[in-house]
């Protein structure tokens, strides 16, 4: 990820809240991706926790990365506040990660894929971690001039995200528009 790409970890609390939950409610995703307690997933991109800790409660285990320390210290906070212990966090830009192939059944990368500087082997290493089957989900910001959210020249169009992921063996499965001024985008390995 660039420097200038990565929200700022000393804002972090402006990523749980009530504005956000108003506009990315959890419970739509939850609708979408039906977690389920027998899987393991991976956040990328997870911030203070804002998807970790509810899917932390549904699922078996899940993996929290996130390139800045401090997130990740937030999130390990916030998770040992609430007693849940099925989080492991590693901290990396997502082009590796210590994690055995084939062992992840969801991927959920929220507001982060406009991000990364290399694009490409993020997506390699999602495909090298999901189980045959598996989904990622996508939550982006719309290519579009809005008074939230990152600057345009760092947004992504749905079509450029999709193409992607289909040119490094994912299928695209899904588009849905549940959250206003992004896409979710999901797509099965």
């Amino acid at each position: 990820m660039t420097s200038n790409k990565i929200y700022p970890s000393e804002n972090w609390q402006r990523l749980l809240s009530t504005e956000r939950e108003n506009r990315q409610a959890i419970q739509l995703f939850f609708q979408l991706a039906e977690p389920d307690s027998h899987e393991i997933w991976l956040d990328l991109g997870c911030g203070p926790g804002y998807f970790t800790l509810p899917l932390a409660h549904r699922v078996a285990q899940i993996f929290a990365v996130d390139i800045s320390k401090e997130m990740l210290a937030v999130c390990r906070s916030r998770a040992e506040g609430k007693s849940i212990h099925t989080i492991k966090y590693l901290q990396s830009d997502g082009t590796r990660l210590n994690i055995e192939k084939e062992s992840v059944h969801k991927a959920l990368l929220s507001d982060v894929f406009h991000e990364f500087d290399d694009r490409p082997a993020v997506v390699h290493e999602l495909f090298r971690l999901l189980r045959p089957g598996g989904s990622v989900f996508i939550i982006d910001w719309e290519r579009m001039a809005m008074d939230f959210g990152p600057p345009l020249d760092h947004r992504l169009d749905r079509e450029t995200v999709i193409t992607e992921f289909e040119d490094n063996g994912f299928k695209f499965y899904q588009a849905s528009s549940m959250y206003k001024g992004k896409y979710v985008l999901v797509f099965r390995k």
